[in-house]
């Protein structure tokens, strides 16, 4: 495991992640050139924590859609900073409100969500469950290669659990039936999380946009998916929507498998 001082590290941008409510992370480069990501430093009373969670990350299989820890750094109080590869500064989320009407460049969307399918089989590969897929943590690596966070990184917002799995208020809509009508957290919800993450991208927002909390919710636990001709979506993406946001978490394309959803026609030529 690479473990540094953190005065080995230059600040190159001190802003990463700012928009996403990811304050303390900056762009580093180590004394070699390598640039990479530090997060905020944690409470020394943590340390062991987050040692042993970086070294279960390091003997995670590498994948290229996956984003990649590096080791740790020593702050000047002793707390420790996780060291990630280094992704552009903006998330996946931060480029839809940055486009027109929220929406990307559809001819895109196909590629990212490919890539963010591959990461999430290989978690399931690794016998574990994302439980955590949407834009927000999706970002960029060089050459714009989609980097799906692993879900082990990302600050859980105390204030709304759902069963096992703790999510933003602004995922609502990723978050399976099956899990918020109180059920288990098992890989098919990481492929409802995707459908809803194509709806999203095409639509210039998640289903539900702008309800109250209690309203998502209850849309997402009775599957009252809005999928009528006013949302503007290829006839391809139309039908994997429908197929990875059944209500059934058994009959989900993808609950066996990530495999079975990248074989769809909406990614020929992804």
């Amino acid at each position: 495991m690479l473990r540094i001082s953190e005065d080995a590290l230059e600040v190159v941008y001190d802003g990463w992640g700012e928009y996403d409510g990811r304050e303390g992370f900056e762009s580093v480069r180590l004394a070699d050139g390598e640039e990479m990501v530090a997060g905020p430093a944690v409470p020394v009373e943590l340390n062991e924590l987050v040692e042993s969670l970086v070294s279960d990350l390091l003997a995670f299989p590498p994948h290229p859609n996956l984003l990649a820890v590096k080791g740790v750094a020593e702050a000047v109080d002793g707390g420790l900073r996780v060291l990630m590869e280094w992704t552009d500064s903006e998330s996946l989320q931060r480029w839809q409100e940055d486009a027109e009407e929220g929406k990307i460049n559809p001819e895109s969307v196909p590629g990212i969500v490919a890539a963010v399918a591959r990461a999430i089989e290989a978690v399931h590969a690794s016998g574990e469950v994302h439980g955590k897929v949407c834009p927000k943590n999706v970002y960029f690596g060089k050459g714009l290669v989609p980097k799906l966070l692993p879900s082990s990184l990302l600050r859980p917002d105390p204030e709304f659990a759902l069963g096992r799995i703790v999510v933003d208020r602004d995922a609502l809509a990723y978050v399976a039936p099956e899990v918020v009508t109180g059920g288990e957290l098992g890989t098919a919800a990481d492929a409802w999380a995707l459908g809803i993450m194509i709806y999203d991208l095409y639509n210039g927002g998640y289903p539900w946009y702008g309800q109250l909390e209690e309203q998502i919710l209850d849309r997402v636990a009775n599957c009252d998916l809005p999928l009528g001709p006013q949302q503007s979506f290829p006839p391809a993406a139309r039908e994997l929507i429908a197929a990875l946001c059944t209500r059934d978490p058994a009959a989900r394309l993808g609950a066996d498998g990530m495999a079975a959803v990248l074989d769809h026609p909406f990614f020929s030529g992804a």
